[in-house]
């Protein structure tokens, strides 16, 4: 089961320091209240960083204004276009904004692209008359099965509808087509063809998206990529995010060594 950029989000602002995770309890334009944020004195949360990633403003960062406990509220901008309700899961961080964790978590998916492969499902392609060439959906790094539609749409038989390896191959030309051998290939036209693969793991833009690649690495390694970005010389502040882009590091590695998914069928 994968893990939601938002989730895998709001797990790492916790990870790189202090974070707030929380739904709110009142709310409108620009300010909303919320329990976990009585825990801290006046103006403890100013200048802290935010994003809804659930709910009705899903996919939308603010900057922290102003911050009280009594009634624990905070006062955001910029303004949104619709009050803040109940649905709206939020987090906070302090450190970190929410466009730089989004980015340490793809960098980090895209440095297992190579292992972390995830299987993909195809049936754009139509079968025309004495058409034996079409083109492979860019998305597939490796084709494994094809399947004709039955005469019942959209059903497509593991038995009478797989086509032989042998009535197909895969062209090397830009784009890669699939080429079926017109002596052998019994296709049936306005037919659809269903492909079976796997492709990279998919970048993640909005916090609905999803990942099958390990959480565990993910987190880890964005949180060694994002302290490493932090490094600009041999003070304290930058020894600790050494100490800390070490440790993650580490712990990223042997994840690692777990994820590897092996290759199946032939190379796009």
């Amino acid at each position: 089961m994968g893990r939601t950029l938002g989730l895998l989000s709001a797990d790492l602002a916790g990870m790189m320091g202090e974070q707030v995770d929380d739904v709110p309890d009142v709310g409108n334009t620009n300010s909303f209240d919320s329990e976990r944020l009585k825990r801290k004195s006046d103006a403890y949360y100013d200048d802290w960083y935010g994003r809804f990633y659930a709910g009705t403003h899903i996919n939308t960062s603010f900057d922290v204004a102003t911050s009280t406990q009594t009634e624990g509220k905070i006062t955001f901008t910029p303004t949104l276009s619709a009050p803040v309700d109940a649905t709206d899961l939020y987090y906070l961080s302090m450190e970190w904004e929410p466009e730089e964790l989004i980015r340490g978590i793809n960098n980090a998916i895209e440095m297992v692209e190579d292992e972390a492969l995830e299987d993909v499902v195809n049936e754009t392609l139509l079968v025309a008359d004495s058409v034996y060439e079409y083109v492979i959906p860019s998305e597939f790094r490796n084709l494994e099965f094809v399947y004709q539609e039955s005469s019942t749409a959209d059903r497509y038989s593991r038995f009478s509808g797989l086509v032989p390896d042998a009535h197909w191959r895969i062209l090397r030309t830009t784009p890669r087509k699939l080429w079926f051998d017109p002596d052998l290939a019994n296709l049936t036209v306005d037919r659809n063809l269903r492909l079976v693969g796997q492709k990279d793991p998919s970048r993640l833009t909005l916090d609905s998206d999803v990942t099958q690649v390990s959480p565990a690495f993910v987190l880890q390694q964005a949180k060694a990529l994002l302290h490493q970005s932090r490094i600009r010389g041999d003070g304290a502040e930058f020894s600790e995010h050494r100490s800390q882009m070490a440790l993650a590091q580490g712990m990223a590695d042997r994840e690692r060594a777990r994820i590897a998914v092996a290759p199946r069928g032939w190379p796009v």
